[in-house]
């Protein structure tokens, strides 16, 4: 009987302390980006959103500019933090990756592969500016160096 009281008494403060985290933080947040993929040495633009709780993205879609084909990636990343300081956190993460090729001519092929990768974000008003490098297999496998925002939509 009394672990029992011990039980309510535990869950009621991890309540609270979830509660109060959940409100100090966006639960979703949009993020936009632009990279440099080493292989095939050229830029990208994407968008997706993450869950800022969970240092979670849900798949981020990423456009990337070659010439005479339509390539395109969606990643799938979970963020550990490192190192936390009043204006910057530092993390790692790992992920999933999908990678497509679209040539005009010839044909088109499609990878699944791994990410790893090191990054850091800072917290300014509004918005949360990162730079991340991330080593891929999905597609042409390469270093990609990443420089974002995501986005508070509430305080």
């Amino acid at each position: 009987m009394k672990n029992h009281r011990w039980s309510r008494v535990l869950v009621l403060c991890i309540g609270l302390l979830a509660a109060r985290s959940a409100a100090a933080v966006s639960v979703v947040e949009p993020l936009a980006f632009a990279n440099w993929r080493t292989d095939p040495g050229t830029g990208a633009v994407g968008g997706g959103a993450a869950i800022g709780v969970a240092s979670f993205d849900v798949p981020a879609f990423e456009w990337v500019f070659v010439d005479d084909a339509s390539d395109w990636a969606i990643d799938l990343d979970g963020h550990l933090p490192i190192m936390a300081l009043p204006v910057v956190a530092f993390y790692l993460g790992a992920g999933a990756g999908y990678y497509s090729h679209d040539p005009d001519l010839g044909d088109s092929s499609t990878e699944f592969g791994m990410n790893a990768l090191v990054g850091s974000k800072a917290s300014i008003g509004r918005l949360k500016p990162y730079l991340e490098i991330r080593y891929t297999t999905a597609g042409p496998d390469g270093i990609t160096v990443m420089l974002g925002t995501r986005f508070h939509l509430r305080d």
